[in-house]
């Protein structure tokens, strides 16, 4: 299973209603395509995980660096994995708080994933599964919109 990772910025904050329209596009369009993935939301802060066949994924990303909400997308990481790591949703997303998005974004460094070779270096893998516990760990299915 093909996943990829991106960070960007909101051109201007997302109300809870634009939020909310967004997240129920995303999840028909993603359904279609059988894409699956998460998307967290802070203060204009957005880091979203695709996961699906590569062709798929990489023609979803391909449109939403044309999305005009929303710019300096920047890609993480990509990597194939045996299965899904957010396979039950059609695209969870959850608005975190500044103190989450900070735990976080000490897991997905990109100077640490991208380019190194080091035994620092994390793997696709690992970055996918320390997202998926911080997931598990921070929210309960009730939170997850």
């Amino acid at each position: 299973m093909y996943h990829l990772l991106y960070l960007s910025s909101a051109r201007t904050l997302f109300s809870d209603e634009e939020l909310v329209e967004l997240l129920t596009k995303s999840r028909k369009n993603n359904q279609s395509k059988d894409i699956t993935g998460i998307l967290l939301y802070c203060d204009g802060a957005i880091l979203q995980v695709l996961e699906g066949e590569k062709s798929v994924v990489d023609s979803l990303y391909n449109h939403l660096l044309q999305d005009n909400r929303h710019n300096g997308v920047i890609p993480v990481l990509t990597g194939e994995s045996e299965g899904r790591f957010f396979g039950d949703w059609s695209m969870a997303f959850h608005k975190i708080t500044s103190p989450q998005w900070a735990d976080l974004s000490g897991f997905t460094k990109p100077e640490e994933v991208i380019g190194k070779k080091g035994n620092n270096a994390l793997s696709s893998q690992e970055v996918m599964i320390m997202i998926q516990s911080f997931i598990k760990a921070n929210f309960n299915a009730r939170y997850i919109l």
